[in-house]
């Protein structure tokens, strides 16, 4: 059989982005033992008291086996094709199946390097056609596209008539953009230098209003550097619809930022809303235990060091029922106190708070949209919410101080077969109401909430009070025998609205070992642009430090660390897409919601934006804008496009003209923590592919293929969650037509024939990102949790595409005593290996596993003798890297430390490709070992298929012909 190696390597330990590299290999070699790098594997069965751990001696390392002569692999062939069997692990210098690594797209992650003994054979790649000469556009930072060139096409000659996805087009993959709007380039250079860095920083240009912006006259798109500018004739033609439009006067050369920069940002000095600073409310729910209680008060007083001193600050408490506290009255900590099983209106909490009738008014739109000039005359403290409810933080840091420390927990103690009463849903809605009444412009900010337990009583309960009732589960929802989960979700839907309408988003911190109803909220997180924090407790290391980063990631102070020129986050977002005629819009998916809700469809075709909106609907789709309450620098959102032509016939290829480009510019209008309107405009054109033949996309950086895993992972993700899960067989069976489709479009193979399958270097990985995704926790929805799927799903809709590719597949590398270095290694149960250590990052988990070898000799405490510090490296190393994750991943990881036979280890293999399951024909791992007289593997018990049982199904599919 040929085998394909699959390689994961970190280029660095701070900067998390990780390469995957693929290989396939010549039917005709044989299979050989493999080494690492200078390792002497033992081919004896295993005696802890005769296989002591040698020192490492860098001047005397152990001599590796001499390598032998590896047999001349074959061009690639237009008419063969690699098969997709994965090599349970990374060859070994001198073995007959030595590896070559490939990059796995053309992005920015450069390539990592390998030992002499290690440096990969070069692919021969497939000639292109001649007169098929391309020059690929550079990479723009921020950007992530599956492709770097794309034709334009007909309509398909056949469609899929499945409801459960999109079409799938002619390429397969469709056009789309993984878009970080808030991305900073210097944040992830390398360079120390100060002046690089600010070379690459996003230039701000000081413009007075939105209207001055350069725009052309006829598609509002703005000025750009791929615009066609006379200086001399002070015009510039617009690259989306070819008008001409006048420069303006202070763009003189080509040297201005507006015309020489990708991504350029404006800043509007005189539409800035500083007298309407951003709002936080603290939602605290006091139903937990005392130690539970103290710990998220200490948290919370920490996080008023980090948050904007001009900040409106509100503390809302919730148990049983639900108290508001007023943290202007500076005498004593007063409150005033609801009941929790109803749904309060604005008249009544006028009345109740003792506000004037003219608070109800206060945020219409016409006071929204009053002069600036006189919003600035009212001040900020003017409003009847504002100055009572909602304080600046650094007049009244006291007062919120205090009532944060007064806190207590619910006196209303339930009996021992019965939950606590709590009402989150009133306290939310509360929270909600009090930021409408607060009068002013959109404000923006965040409602936080922290809870430990689900919502028993009033609007958006999800359970009942007796624990007789079980929470419902993935199987409960399938069967309808969730009686509320409709009823709370359709109550938290219509506040996402009002939340979208104030600019405000919801951050979700819930530490519970239960359930709290995150499947029913998730719409008021995911679609405002929020955060969701899930653990255990508020006592450990996992709340406290995925708190803290998430709020010094988004930069809220103006003086928080070099970079602080460049925004950390934004509030009141408002995002555009402009297209070139031969492009249009299906849909984004990420943390947004279309701009004007239900009504977007007939918005744009009444704005005359209906001719960039494609009918293929993809996530938030019939729109090409779209808003979000909050982004961050993590914040990404996925545009797929569509470039069928209008009137073309089925199956046809538009050729495009000469030196026709295909234009997009995402443009995104935002508020700083300051106060400070900004628009930051992003432009990329890429050239428009002269033949859909797969040849052209072979060539090195034209697909991208961890972003086309991401945006069909976001895609297939998005599906699931349309139909409340009901689909999973029927998403992973569009996966599988993808996968088919795509092996047969870009691979070379004779019909009926499995073995004859080849696909060049720069496709092999998109396969194997897939099968992991079918497998992963995603589609995986036995013995796990409503919520905790809908929290994964979140960070997949949002995290950008290096942390997206981690959720689908985990990297894995491996440490010895003969190496310095980590070694990536495989997926694989097989890279499981006595005598090494592995490090797994998986994002939301990171484990350390040992060796049962290595195990057995830490529990000798050779790591304590002096002649083993060799063995003491083995055991440091791992832990460091995983430290190093640790210190930077928002959220905090949960850490596992265990070894090969432990219980822990469960964590890891799940993970991993069951290469060596029960269905091998072998009892254990050491049955195993003697059968292939090799180092000691791991068999997994396990039904799941392994990748070459799937990867031989995928074959035979892709070379057999379709019926009609």
């Amino acid at each position: 059989n040929s085998f394909c190696t699959l390689l994961v390597a970190r280029p660095s330990t701070t900067a998390m982005a990780h390469l995957q590299g693929y290989h396939s290999q010549m039917p005709q070699q044989a299979t050989q033992p493999q080494q690492h790098m200078g390792a002497q594997p033992h081919q004896q069965a295993y005696h802890p008291q005769q296989q002591q751990p040698q020192p490492y001696s860098p001047s005397a390392p152990q001599a590796p086996a001499q390598p032998q002569q590896q047999p001349a692999e074959a061009p690639f062939q237009p008419a063969a094709h690699p098969q997709y069997a994965q090599q349970p692990a990374a060859a070994a210098p001198g073995s007959s199946h030595g590896t070559s690594p490939v990059s796995s797209h053309g992005g920015p992650m450069p390539p990592q390097p390998y030992a002499p003994q290690q440096q990969p054979q070069q692919h021969q790649q497939t000639p292109q056609p001649q007169g098929i000469q391309i020059q690929l556009p550079d990479d723009v930072p921020g950007l992530r596209w599956t492709f770097k060139t794309y034709p334009n096409t007909g309509k398909p000659k056949k469609r899929d008539a499945s409801q459960w996805g999109p079409p799938t087009p002619e390429m397969v993959v469709p056009l789309a953009a993984m878009y970080t709007p808030l991305h900073d380039p210097a944040a992830s250079g390398t360079n120390s230098d100060d002046a690089a860095q600010q070379d690459k920083r996003v230039p701000v240009i000081q413009v007075g209003t939105q209207q001055e912006l350069p725009k052309c006259n006829n598609c509002h798109a703005h000025l750009n550097a791929h615009a066609r500018c006379d200086f001399r004739a002070q015009f510039w033609m617009c690259p989306g619809c070819l008008a001409r439009n006048p420069l303006p006067p202070n763009v003189t050369d080509e040297s201005h930022p507006a015309v020489a920069r990708p991504t350029v940002e404006y800043e509007l000095s005189r539409e800035s809303a500083a007298d309407t600073p951003p709002v936080f409310i603290f939602v605290v729910d006091v139903c937990i235990a005392s130690e539970e209680l103290e710990a998220l008060k200490e948290a919370l007083l920490r996080s008023l060091d980090w948050l904007p001193p001009h900040a409106l600050v509100g503390v809302v408490s919730f148990g049983h029922g639900v108290t508001l506290w007023e943290p202007g009255f500076d005498d004593l900590n007063k409150c005033y106190a609801f009941r929790g099983n109803r749904s309060y209106s604005k008249q009544e909490l006028l009345q109740f708070l003792g506000l004037p009738a003219s608070a109800l008014a206060a945020g219409t739109p016409t006071q929204q949209q009053q002069p600036q000039q006189q919003q600035q005359q009212q001040g900020v403290n003017t409003g009847p919410v504002s100055g009572r409810f909602l304080v600046p933080l650094e007049e009244a840091e006291f007062t919120i101080t205090s009532v944060i420390e007064g806190l207590q927990v619910d006196p209303f103690t339930p009996p021992p077969r019965q939950r606590a009463l709590r009402a989150t849903g009133a306290a939310l809605e509360l929270a909600v109401s009090l930021i409408e009444l607060a009068g002013g412009p959109a404000r923006g900010g965040k409602v936080m909430l922290f809870t430990g337990g689900p919502c028993t009583r009033g609007p958006g309960a999800i359970v009942a009070v007796d624990k007789g009732e079980m929470i419902r589960s993935h199987r409960d929802l399938l069967d309808g025998a969730a009686p509320l989960h409709e009823k709370a979700t359709e109550f938290f839907n219509g506040l996402e609205a009002r939340l979208s309408d104030a600019r405000v988003a919801l951050d979700a911190v819930t530490m519970s070992l239960d359930q709290i109803g995150l499947l029913e909220m998730r719409a008021c997180v995911d679609n405002t642009g929020g955060t969701m924090i899930c653990g255990d407790s508020f006592t450990t290391q996992m709340f406290t430090d995925s708190f803290r980063r998430a709020l010094l990631r988004a930069k809220l102070r103006e003086d928080e660390g070099p970079m602080s020129d460049a925004p950390g986050c934004g509030f009141g977002a408002h995002i555009k897409v402009f297209t070139s005629s031969d492009t249009r819009v299906c849909g984004a998916i990420g943390p947004c919601r279309a701009r004007h809700g239900p009504n977007a469809a007939a918005t744009a075709q009444a704005q005359g934006d209906n001719r960039y909106i494609s009918p293929i609907k993809v996530g938030v789709s019939d729109t090409t804008q779209w808003v979000a309450s909050a982004v961050d620098a993590a914040s990404t959102f996925t545009v797929v496009f569509d470039t069928e032509a209008e009137g073309a016939e089925a199956g046809s290829f538009i050729e495009p003209s000469s030196g026709q480009r295909r234009f997009v510019q995402f443009v995104m209008t935002y508020t700083t923590i300051t106060g400070a309107r900004r628009v930051r405009i992003t432009s990329a054109a890429m050239p428009v592919a002269r033949t859909p033949e797969s040849s052209l996309y072979s060539q090195a950086g034209a697909f991208d293929q961890a972003a086309a895993a991401a945006v069909v992972s976001r895609m297939a993700v998005d599906i699931m969650e349309r139909h409340e899960n009901r689909s999973i067989d029927l998403t992973r069976r569009w996966i599988d037509r993808i996968l088919v489709r795509f092996v047969k479009k870009y691979g070379s193979y004779r019909v009926n024939d499995p073995n004859s399958l080849r696909l060049a270097s720069c496709f092999s990985l998109f396969p194997v990102f897939l099968f992991n995704l079918r497998r992963s926790e995603y589609f995986m929805v036995l013995n796990i949790s409503p919520d905790e799927t809908t929290f994964k799903r979140h960070y997949l809709r949002r995290e950008p595409c290096d942390h997206c590719l981690l959720m689908i597949q985990p990297a894995v590398e491996s440490y010895d005593m003969y190496s310095e270095t980590a070694t990536p290694v495989p997926l694989d149960s097989e890279s499981i290996k006595r005598e090494n250590v592995l490090l797994m990052d998986a994002f939301f988990n990171v484990a350390v596993l040992r060796g049962s070898t290595v195990e057995e000799w830490r529990k000798a405490g050779y790591q304590d003798k002096p002649e083993y510090a060799s063995f003491k490296s083995l055991l440091e190393r791992p832990e460091r890297d995983a430290e190093a994750i640790l210190s930077t991943r928002v959220p905090y990881p949960r850490y596992t430390n265990c070894d090969q036979h432990g219980s822990q280890a469960r964590h890891v293999l799940t993970r991993l490709n069951p290469s060596v399951s029960h269905h091998s024909g072998v009892a254990d791992s050491r049955s195993f070992s003697a059968a292939h007289k090799g180092p000691v593997s791991e068999v997994i018990y396990t039904d799941d298929a392994s990748i070459q049982r799937f990867m031989t199904t995928l074959k035979q599919a892709a070379v057999t012909p379709e019926t009609s």
